[in-house]
């Protein structure tokens, strides 16, 4: 079989072995599986290759083994030199992946002593070189960047949504590599708008004006992007199942201070001092969004900001508050959930993505309180080595932060999935739920999505008189959710395979 260390061909291997025959080899040799989905992705990468292409968009529901496509690609069609560009997070996963299935070890372009260093010679004597967005944006900004001289082969950017902004050093890092093919690996090719997919076929040297119809658009994405779902595809796993949590305000203290802030006018019935503190932490239109998406969670999360403002300023605005400074409602109620199904089933282990450090401390807390599970926090405060430890060491329930935490990590041995609190971007909630049902997931999974529901009307005087409801931020959340979701189906409906 044909590999990539650089050692003697076997001789056992036929000449004109086909892409496809080498690929099957290649997963029986690394112990996998060899589901339709992936062996029809091999063809359609292969052949692209093979009449001088310029690669396309793999587009993949999460779970579904890009990474190994990629790698029997390596393997099926043969090139001397590729160029792996991933996050920092997926460094250490990519390179063990590359060492277990393909018994090789890629070259690290990392770290500052690494790429000061770079010469032509040592790209041309490797195979495989394997980096970051940030160490390709930083060799980039050079006059004289051997990385972005040198003529690739093959490029495979995996998480490509991150270059969905095209005014970015990483797209502009990216687009400036000298390669023959080029590799998109996302599940989520479209994150917030249509452009961001635009942003993809613009690296792949796509004129812009030959999408400007939504046909020619559906003729492109057929054409340059390959997307399959699970359901659609020959992967088999296990029940999903949804469970949507609305929780109500408990006291009527938390629902006034909460709903006056969410309005961001008025005065609370608990004075103006803590109107004022509020008002004075919460200055623009974009802090205050982020300020009532903080109080759906807790108020505890805003107490600092709020301290250093009376600090500053002189004031006082815990006279008559206490009660709304501790309530944790929300945390509650996703505390006691986690807490109960252990009781029910203390096998299954628990995945709790959250937004913010405190959050996550008081979901810890209240957990190691409760209960005897093992409890440990995943963020972006910590080392690659102590990231690493923290899976191995495969806690009862794993507390993650959602943006660190939603791409790369494969979770399988996880089947309960819990959201604290909605996100604008509802990929990034696809991604953090694909770290565990994915292929390999052999339990059933359960899915627990947590908000705040509305704030209760208050009574009219007379029917003449305007609505006074006010949605929580997590309502709000969900609707810019559901409009997102719509348009990424849209995408959906146009390569359908």
């Amino acid at each position: 079989m044909l590999t990539i260390r650089r050692k003697a061909r076997p001789t056992t291997t036929p000449a004109n072995t086909s892409p496809l025959d080498k690929f099957d080899a290649f997963l029986q040799k690394a112990h996998l599986s060899s589901p339709v989905h992936q062996r029809e992705g091999l063809v359609w990468c292969a052949e692209k290759e093979q009449a001088n292409k310029s690669g396309g968009i793999i587009a993949d529901e999460m779970g579904m083994g890009k990474t190994i496509l990629m790698l029997g690609l390596m393997v099926s069609n043969f090139k001397r030199h590729t160029l792996i560009v991933v996050p920092k997070s997926l460094l250490v996963q990519w390179t063990r992946e590359i060492q277990d299935k393909l018994h090789h070890t890629p070259y690290v372009l990392y770290g500052s002593g690494k790429t000061k260093s770079l010469t032509a010679e040592v790209l041309a004597s490797k195979p495989i070189v394997l980096t970051t967005f940030g160490t390709c944006n930083t060799i980039g900004m050079r006059s004289e960047s051997v990385l972005h001289k040198f003529k690739f082969d093959r490029v495979i950017v995996d998480e490509a949504h991150h270059l969905r902004n095209d005014k970015t050093k990483s797209h502009i890092a990216v687009d400036t590599l000298q390669k023959d093919v080029l590799w998109l690996l996302t599940g989520t090719p479209v994150q917030n708008k249509l452009q961001d997919l635009f942003s993809l076929l613009k690296l792949l040297k796509i004129p812009c004006d030959s999408y400007k119809k939504m046909d020619d658009l559906a003729r492109i994405i057929k054409t340059n992007m390959l997307m399959r779902k699970k359901a659609a595809s020959s992967i088999v796993l296990p029940t999903l199942n949804k469970h949507v949590c609305g929780i109500k305000w408990k006291s009527h203290e938390e629902q006034d201070c909460s709903k006056v802030f969410h309005q961001g006018y008025g005065t609370t019935s608990s004075g103006r001092n803590i109107q004022d503190a509020y008002n004075g932490i919460t200055k623009h239109r974009l802090v205050a969004i982020l300020h009532a998406q903080m109080l759906c969670i807790g108020p505890q999360l805003l107490k600092r900001k709020m301290d250093k403002y009376c600090d500053e300023n002189e004031c006082d605005y815990s006279e008559g508050n206490d009660e709304f400074f501790s309530s944790t409602t929300k945390l509650d109620a996703v505390c006691d959930k986690i807490v109960s199904n252990h009781v029910v089933n203390c096998m299954n282990k628990k995945l709790v993505f959250c937004h913010f450090r405190k959050e996550m401390e008081i979901i810890q807390e209240n957990i190691e309180t409760k209960g005897t599970m093992s409890v440990a926090q995943y963020h972006g405060g910590l080392s690659s080595k102590q990231r690493g430890m923290m899976i191995e060491s495969s806690p009862d329930v794993l507390i993650l932060q959602i943006k660190s935490g939603c791409e790369g990590l494969n979770l399988q041995q996880y089947n309960e999935v819990y959201f604290v609190s909605p996100t604008w971007n509802p990929s990034l909630e696809s991604q953090a739920l694909a770290r565990c049902y994915r292929m390999g997931q052999q339990k059933e999974t359960h899915v627990y999505r947590f908000y705040m529901e509305d704030f209760e009307e208050e009574e009219q005087e007379e029917a003449s008189e305007e609505s006074n409801h006010v949605a929580s931020m997590d309502s709000r959340i969900e609707m810019r959710q559901q409009e997102k979701i719509e348009m990424a189906n849209q995408i959906d409906a146009m390569c359908v395979v």
